[in-house]
């Protein structure tokens, strides 16, 4: 007899019924499972949201502006900030 074998003669009808596998039963796959575990989690999704948001923004954030990341006005070193840059 092997480790994970079960002596069938030590087991009454009900034990016996509850081994048998459910065929009837609908199995879930690894990635569904993940996801939903995740889609739980409200900071897991708060912080993808975050994430994604910042990627999205670092990547059309030129588009948004007429000024350049690298452009510098050398006259207006000493000014407050003005409405001129918003």
């Amino acid at each position: 007899m092997g480790a994970y074998e079960i002596n069938e003669q030590l087991l009454t009808k009900e034990e016996k019924k509850e081994l048998t596998i459910n065929k009837n039963q609908q199995t879930i796959s690894r990635k569904k499972e993940v996801f939903r575990k995740f889609i739980s989690n409200p900071i897991a999704v708060l912080g993808t949201v975050t994430l994604l948001l910042i990627i999205v923004f670092s990547l059309i954030g030129e588009s948004l502006t007429s000024f350049t990341a690298s452009e510098q006005v050398k006259e207006a070193t000493n000014l407050p900030p003005s409405s001129e840059h918003w």
